[in-house]
């Protein structure tokens, strides 16, 4: 049976894999420093994901970290509010520290998707930033993900190219990065003063808003989904809600909503010792 020879071969194949040396030394998670296990963190979430390192290190393709109910389907952040701050202990630290004193006060950043806020930022929030700092550039880090080649760009491909080739927001001063390299968006975090996130969509962790805490950089956000736990009050700046309507708040009045947040990054970039509090305080995630 063609069938049967073939489960056969694999499984084979797998016992080899799972019985060799070179698999003993990738498990072996004991002989990592007991400094860099305790940066991981000593929770299941930590221990994987350094074990998941170890195992791409030896060139294992695909990893799957599992960290207890973390599969939802509903009610995604009121499952999960309890356990998203932990997620930091996963991100790779291209820096250990960051000098706050040559940060640019004048560099804002965006680290999301076009989904999730980019479009009344670069629309409407952006120009009235500019008319009060008229020295404040905007990096605008990611945009959109293309899963599969030859099919027409999607509503988001589509509005993120529609964003870029506006001329208008070229002379605002905005730069599109598109998706970059980790490194690179470290090295733009440890620059900036700010991550500049109206937020839009219900995050279900906020990775990006951690790894930006993590280089000195705090948020100016909305207190909305997981943003709530990751976005540290002391070490960032929040009004109520999301910056405009969707499923969960469909009253929301988006013209108020974009008027408060122009009236925050204002308050934040003019209040300096507050910010540089607020920098200092966003080492509570290293």
């Amino acid at each position: 049976n063609t069938n049967a020879k073939t489960i056969s071969t694999f499984r084979s194949r797998a016992f080899d894999l799972m019985t060799s040396q070179e698999a003993k030394k990738a498990f072996d998670i004991h002989s990592e420093p007991e400094k860099l296990r305790d940066e991981y963190g000593r929770h299941t979430l930590g221990q994987s994901c350094l074990m998941a390192r170890r195992l791409t290190e030896a060139g294992v393709r695909c990893v799957t970290i599992d960290h207890s109910n973390w599969d939802t389907h509903d009610g995604n952040f009121e499952v999960l509010k309890n356990k998203v701050f932990i997620t930091r202990n996963g991100m790779t630290k291209y820096k250990n520290e960051v000098d706050i004193s040559k940060k640019d006060p004048f560099l804002f950043v965006y680290n999301a998707s076009v989904s999730k806020g980019m479009v009344p930022l670069v629309e409407n929030i952006w120009a009235k930033v500019k008319q009060h700092i008229p020295q404040a550039k905007l990096k605008v880090i990611g945009g959109y993900y293309r899963f599969r080649d030859n099919v027409p760009p999607d509503e988001q491909e589509q509005t993120y190219w529609r964003l870029v080739n506006n001329t208008n927001n070229q002379a605002l001063g905005i730069e599109f990065t598109g998706i970059i390299k980790q490194q690179e968006i470290a090295d733009i975090l440890s620059e900036a003063s700010f991550m500049i996130y109206p937020a839009a969509f219900p995050e279900t962790h906020g990775i990006s808003t951690l790894e930006s805490l993590y280089y000195n950089t705090p948020l100016i956000t909305c207190r909305f989904g997981a943003l709530e736990e990751t976005a540290v009050n002391n070490a960032c700046y929040l009004i109520d809600y999301p910056i405009e309507p969707n499923g969960l708040f469909p009253r929301i009045n988006a013209a108020e909503q974009e008027h408060q947040f122009v009236n925050l990054v204002l308050k934040s970039h003019n209040d300096r010792y507050l910010h540089q509090q607020k920098m200092y305080y966003c080492n509570v995630v290293k």
